[in-house]
């Protein structure tokens, strides 16, 4: 009786040497490929439609923002799921831009689905759920987020739950993009309202890497 497994290794061999295995694992290859395009092609499509038509172009390319802000671009240029960064600086110097891109690239990368919301259309969005239960379950839902102008909203005790849901998701391994007009450390003092209470927020926005963005308003040199 001829061993099984040396049988199995001729008949590779046998395989690999008339190119019939070579052709078969180049069309397979072929084939994942196809596959990864289509789903990034309609991750990005869905991307797309989720931001301000004057936003969408920022999803394409990483804006040069100059030799100051070289950290801040390392850093989106290399988000990955389950890390976080926050983008933060004065207005038009380029936060939205680079975390657009950057969300962008998590789908070129990793193929997984990202989506935009400007903070005020979150917690508009939000109001629509009865519970902070629902609220905290859809954004553990969501996948992984953008969001913009977090300093934007009015702090209402609705407001801060959702923002303080939106954060609860970086313990569970969430991936968040933010941008404000302040560092985390003044966020979480704007939403809490009280030095007393900062903590919890606090920490949650503690588990994300931050960079400010600095340099002229390009928005007003237009």
């Amino acid at each position: 009786v001829r061993d099984f497994g040396a049988l199995a290794r001729e008949t590779l061999e046998r395989l690999r040497s008339d190119g019939t295995l070579a052709r078969r694992e180049q069309r397979q290859r072929l084939e994942a490929d196809a596959g990864r395009s289509a789903k990034v092609e309609a991750y990005l499509a869905g991307y797309r439609r989720t931001l301000p038509a004057g936003y969408r172009s920022y999803a394409d390319a990483l804006p040069d923002l100059g030799r100051d802000n070289v950290r801040a671009m390392k850093l989106a240029a290399s988000i990955q799921p389950g890390k976080s960064l926050h983008l933060w600086g004065e207005a038009g110097t380029g936060k939205s831009h680079l975390a657009v891109w950057a969300g962008a690239e998590l789908i070129r990368r990793y193929v997984v689905p990202v989506r935009f919301l400007h903070v005020l259309d979150l917690i508009r969005m939000s109001r629509d759920w009865d519970h902070e239960r629902d609220v905290a379950d859809m954004l553990r839902s969501l996948p992984a987020l953008v969001v913009d102008d977090l300093d934007k909203g009015q702090p209402t005790p609705h407001a801060r739950t959702v923002v303080y849901e939106l954060y609860t998701r970086l313990e569970h391994g969430g991936t968040l993009l933010t941008t404000a007009n302040r560092s985390n450390d003044d966020l979480a003092l704007f939403w809490c309202g009280d030095p007393q209470n900062v903590g919890a927020l606090a920490s949650r926005m503690s588990l994300m890497r931050e960079a400010e963005v600095k340099g002229p308003d390009h928005g007003a040199m237009r």
